[in-house]
């Protein structure tokens, strides 16, 4: 701890500092550090993105954000530049100034705009697709490992993942192993560009018995790491979404949840999330192809993998009515009622999530229809997804948004 101390030297390890105090659970002690940070370092841009990430802000705060705003004037590398406006448009949208905070996230995600590869992204779906076909599955399952131990969350991320693990986590016979990227890997090394297309005998190669009993073995003492005596552990690497056919080959007795969240408020949370390594999060076209693809994925794999083993969890319907659904996921996985599981935010241990925060509140609304704020911004977003927002056309059109007329064509468009 001592060589974490700050000096006004040494503000890395004060973020140091910050980063276990909240994911420990100590958000005071988190927030007393950062804000002092950020007197003595008002231009580093990192103390700014802590300090939006572990508390709300309110009018009384603006002092604060014209203090930002004002360090944007300054030289700064890049980097601390983007943290500094994903800072500040955390800050405005607490307050209720949207425009504001939009205009900061759009500076911010512009910063940080990487290259992404959304065709051979989309290429390995296909592969996965043409590859674990219902009676292939049925074929390379019967080497699979029977534990049921393994919970999987999967959807897009920002979709209420977090708020399902810990839930399952806070049961006396649950636990949480965070966002797992051993699948992730597994997928990938199976299809590696270039080699993409594997008949069903390629496949009963890569995933022998014996292949798939090492791998899976491994996998359960990475799993177990989180809670050795639990019955039932989550790994709630969101991407998983795409493998879930070879999820199923691996643990056939595993039960998968599926966090669904209203497409707007889903891709939105996306956009203005300050990821470390998702590059396709940094522009709205490419979130709805991003979308797209998920939705595409999550609808093959329900025609495909056995009856009951997609339980699917509405993220809005969650937080309206927790009990009921949680008692479903409870069910759904094997675990008995526990009424606990209400009161995950009193329990310890580490988090290790961006919805670190949020793991030690209460359950909350507020981030329902979070879309209606920002309706007028959302064009190239909306014209991406229109597909997955007829239901809400009248309600959309409330909000100034029009969706394209007879949205049948456009769904065939890019089915």
């Amino acid at each position: 701890t001592r060589a974490l101390q700050l000096d006004k030297k040494s503000p890395t390890g004060h973020l140091v500092m910050v980063e276990i105090l909240s994911r420990t659970g100590n958000m005071d002690g988190a927030q007393k550090h950062v804000e002092k940070l950020v007197k003595l370092q008002p231009q580093f841009g990192a103390a700014y993105d802590q300090l939006a990430r572990i508390r709300k802000f309110t009018d009384a705060d603006l002092p604060l954000i014209r203090q930002a705003e004002k360090a944007l004037k300054h030289g700064m590398p890049p980097k601390e530049r983007c943290n500094l406006l994903f800072a500040i448009g955390k800050m405005y949208d607490d307050c209720g100034k949207y425009d504001e905070a939009f205009d900061s996230y759009k500076q911010a995600n512009l910063l940080r705009k990487h290259r992404y590869d959304i065709e051979s992204d989309a290429d390995l779906v296909k592969a996965l697709h043409r590859a674990f076909t219902a009676k292939n599955i049925s074929v390379l399952a019967q080497n699979g490992n029977p534990s049921a131990k393994p919970v999987f969350i999967v959807g897009m991320p920002r979709s209420g993942t977090t708020l399902m693990e810990r839930i399952i986590a806070s049961h006396p016979l649950g636990g949480g192993a965070g966002e797992l990227p051993q699948m992730v890997s597994a997928g990938h090394k199976l299809f590696p560009k270039g080699e993409r297309r594997k008949s069903l005998k390629q496949l009963q190669d890569d995933l022998s018995k014996d292949k798939i009993e090492e791998f899976t073995e491994d996998f359960l003492r990475v799993l177990e790491q989180a809670k050795g005596d639990a019955t039932r552990i989550v790994d709630k690497m969101p991407g998983n979404a795409r493998y879930l056919g070879l999820i199923h080959v691996l643990f056939p007795n595993a039960t998968i949840i599926h966090a669904m969240r209203h497409p707007l408020d889903s891709c939105l949370s996306c956009y203005f999330q300050n990821f470390a390594e998702l590059w396709w999060t940094n522009d709205l076209p490419v979130i709805a192809r991003e979308y797209t693809l998920y939705r595409k994925s999550m609808e093959y794999w329900k025609s495909v993998l056995p009856e009951g083993t997609i339980i699917e969890v509405q993220y809005e319907s969650l937080v309206e009515d927790p009990e009921t659904h949680a008692r479903r996921m409870l069910d759904g996985i094997g675990l008995e009622w526990d009424p606990s599981v209400l009161e995950f935010y009193r329990k310890k241990g580490v988090v290790r999530t961006a919805s670190v925060a949020q793991t030690r509140q209460k359950i909350y609304k507020s981030s329902r229809a979070r879309w209606m704020n920002y309706a007028e911004h959302l064009g190239p977003l909306v014209n991406g997804i229109a597909p997955y927002l007829e239901e809400d056309r009248e309600l959309l059109a409330e909000h100034g948004i029009e969706l394209p007329s007879g949205g049948g064509w456009l769904k065939r468009l890019v089915s």
